[in-house]
């Protein structure tokens, strides 16, 4: 697996491999020969209490190609008491800030030494196209941890002028334990996005991560002891969403949740956590409106809204899911779109010639590919014909 690297499309952007184009399978599967299949809690690889396994599926072909721990509620119970002694009386949140943004630079720098590893991964256990691993999100992670490493030291009060003989200030701190709950569809991108806003800040993560993607969260196990960040500060836990999910928010140790998912789910987190006064930050599901109107470059816009709505196979919060089409141009866009719609398709299984630059020719068969191997027919057409002029 080659090192060498092209040059940055941008200065602070991470290199991708060169010959990126020339992995396979094959590589991918090595890579997934360095993931440890337990629970990452203290800076230590443990097995659940219960014993329980998880079966990671290849979503390309249905394949069991690893198995991983299924945590449950009395391992939610170690790692939130692990999470919470490293706040009350680790280092990290008596650390000053450029020590913290100094060690998530070189977690951001083992990442970026680790970048095909992470990619071939997140493509394994995702079923995105390399390109879009290797090219985008893996690098847009690298970004993330160090814009947050560069915040470290940048949390900062204030000096209040007062007409009283009194001194005013306000003093940041850190909350304490976050608990953070993701999902599937960016499973690293969303990983990140937890965890490092929360260790700028000087906090302490448990963070369970969507029992369909578990490979690179628990790669990055390996990656936080290699850079030397402090026994509890993060902890990962890899099982099924209701159970643990319910452990974390109720867990009088917790002092802050976040989770990313649907409104449903994230109505009960709400509630549960509002009972226990948490901080709670909710990343839910979306319907974003697309607006076409009549002066508009119609070829454009049908390629703009199709992206919109089927970048990562569809399975965005943010997707283009309806469009507000001008009823001057309403026909044309519709022929259009339709037509792009068709022209968009992923090989059926086996897929992973997706790992090569050049997929095969379509069936013929309008199909996209989602989580779990699941075949979703998108009936362009058909649909068109539910919609209101």
């Amino acid at each position: 697996m080659s090192t060498h690297a092209t040059k940055p499309q941008h200065d602070l952007a991470p290199a991708s491999p060169q010959d990126w184009t020339q992995l396979t399978e094959k590589d991918a599967f090595k890579a997934l020969e360095g993931v440890k299949g337990q629970l990452f809690i203290n800076n230590e690889w443990v097995d659940p209490k219960a014993g329980g396994k998880l079966e990671v599926i290849d979503p390309c072909t249905g394949d069991v190609i690893k198995q991983v721990a299924n945590a449950d509620t009395e391992d939610v119970d170690v790692a939130i008491k692990a999470a919470r002694a490293a706040f009350d009386e680790g280092p990290w949140p008596r650390m000053g800030g450029k020590g913290r943004g100094r060690l998530m630079y070189r977690i951001a720098d083992l990442m970026e030494q680790h970048l095909t590893e992470l990619a071939l991964l997140e493509s394994l256990d995702s079923g995105k196209p390399l390109s879009q691993s290797i090219e985008k999100e893996i690098p847009l992670c690298i970004d993330n941890w160090r814009y947050f490493a560069g915040w470290a030291d940048k949390i900062t009060g204030k000096t209040l002028p007062t007409d009283t003989p009194h001194h005013a200030y306000t003093l940041i701190e850190p909350v304490g334990v976050v608990a953070a709950i993701t999902p599937w569809n960016f499973p690293l991108m969303e990983f990140c996005w937890k965890v490092t806003p929360a260790l700028a800040a000087g906090n302490t993560v448990v963070i369970k991560v969507s029992k369909e993607t578990t490979l690179t969260a628990l790669f990055m196990g390996d990656i936080f002891t290699q850079a030397g960040l402090p026994a509890g500060v993060v902890n990962i836990l890899t099982g099924p969403g209701k159970s643990l999910g319910d452990a974390l928010v109720e867990h009088p140790l917790v002092d802050k949740v976040t989770f990313t998912g649907s409104t449903s789910v994230g109505e009960g987190v709400g509630e549960k956590a509002g009972k226990n006064i948490k901080t709670l930050t909710l990343e839910l599901g979306g319907k974003s409106p697309v607006i076409v109107c009549p002066d508009v470059d119609i070829d454009d816009a049908v390629e703009t809204a199709t992206f919109g709505l089927l970048y990562n196979m569809g399975q965005c919060c943010a997707a283009g899911t309806r469009l507000y089409v001008h009823k001057d141009i309403y026909d044309a866009f519709k022929d259009k779109y339709v037509k792009a719609f068709k022209a968009c398709w992923l090989p059926l299984p086996p897929c992973h010639q997706a790992w090569a630059p050049n997929q095969s020719e379509p069936t013929g068969q309008n199909t996209i590919i989602c989580r779990g191997g699941q075949e979703v027919w998108s009936q362009a057409a058909d649909w068109w014909q539910t919609c209101r002029q």
